[in-house]
């Protein structure tokens, strides 16, 4: 039930045991805010840089990075009725042995993502940026690229939707891969709001919006600093990307 704020602030190389949450851990009615911040190079068994159980966590142009999780969700774990949400922030190269490399939404809770970026993340099983299972997720605006699910199995290198609801708008969903080779963008259903780039559709259900983008490379640079508060991925010159959304 506590509250933290941390503004310009590094958590790195700290190490939970079962309960989750390597960097940091926020319990059942805490309120977490971060704020031009970095979480990185943590380890637990659930949640690598960040636990979010049942709390609510607000990131706002930060970055989640190179934390590891030997269970679920190897950068964020959000849990329990949690809500999370991001803001021009980034969720790269964190690693979990099981579901969720960059993040895990589960157990009827809320994440809103917008203007950010899930990049370079491994997952052991399903879900190498995004494990969605009986919860809410919101995404806006976002790059979800680069992520990996491992297994041998594995769908859902991008996003794995095992259940509840998730929504895309202005997302870009490319070069992500499983380890099955079914499903590497997405797999499971979810909604399109429209200006989506997904590069493949296959094993991932959804309506398609007159505005989407299918089965066609984004042409994004590298993970780099382009400007913003955090890591980003540039779209070339000619990207199908540019100048999409009014």
């Amino acid at each position: 039930g506590g509250t933290l704020t941390l503004t310009n602030t590094t958590v790195s190389e700290n190490t939970a045991g079962t309960e989750g949450g390597g960097g940091i851990y926020n319990y059942y009615g805490g309120t977490l805010t971060l704020t031009n911040s970095t979480v990185s190079g943590n380890t637990a068994s659930r949640g690598g840089g960040i636990g979010n159980w049942g709390g609510t966590l607000t990131l706002t142009n930060s970055t989640v990075s190179g934390n590891t999780a030997n269970d679920n969700a190897g950068g964020i774990f959000n849990y329990n009725s949690g809500t999370m949400t991001l803001t021009n922030s980034t969720v790269s190269e964190n690693t979990a042995g099981g579901n969720g490399g960059g993040i895990g939404n589960s157990g009827s809770s809320t994440m809103t993502l917008t203007n950010s970026t899930v990049s370079g993340n491994t997952a052991g099983t399903e879900g190498g940026g995004i494990y969605n299972a009986s919860a809410s997720a919101n995404l806006s605006f976002s790059t979800l690229t680069n992520n990996q699910a491992t297994g041998t199995s594995s769908v859902g290198g991008g996003i794995l939707i095992d259940s509840g609801t998730v929504k895309l708008k202005g997302v870009i969903l490319a070069n992500n891969t499983s380890g099955s080779g079914s499903g590497p963008e997405c797999s499971g259903s979810l909604t399109s709001q429209g200006y989506n780039l997904i590069k493949s559709n296959t094993d991932c259900g959804f309506t398609r919006q007159t505005t989407d983008i299918l089965n066609q490379d984004p042409a994004l640079g590298a993970l780099a600093d382009n400007g913003g508060p955090t890591q980003t991925h540039l779209p070339a010159a000619g990207s199908p990307v540019l100048d999409k959304v009014p």
